[in-house]
C-alpha cells in the first residue's frame, strides 16, 4: 500500500512510486481509468497530508 504520510512528514519534496502506481495487471488489462483513479488518490492524499489532515493508505 501506497502511504506518503511518513515520506511527506520527513520532508520529502517528491516521490517514487514505479509500480505502487503502474502495475502489469493494470496496463495488461487495459484499465487506465482504474491507473489515473490510482494517481488522482495518491495526489489527494499527499495534498491531505500537507495540509494536516489525515489519511489512510492508498
Amino acid at each position: 500500500m501506497i502511504c506518503p504520510k511518513e515520506f511527506t512528514e520527513a520532508g520529502a519534496a517528491a516521490f517514487g512510486i514505479g509500480s505502487e502506481l503502474v502495475n502489469k495487471s493494470v496496463v495488461d488489462s487495459g484499465s487506465y481509468d482504474q491507473l489515473t483513479k490510482r494517481a488522482e488518490d495518491f495526489i489527494e492524499a499527499v495534498r491531505r497530508v500537507r495540509h494536516g489532515k489525515a489519511i489512510d493508505a492508498i
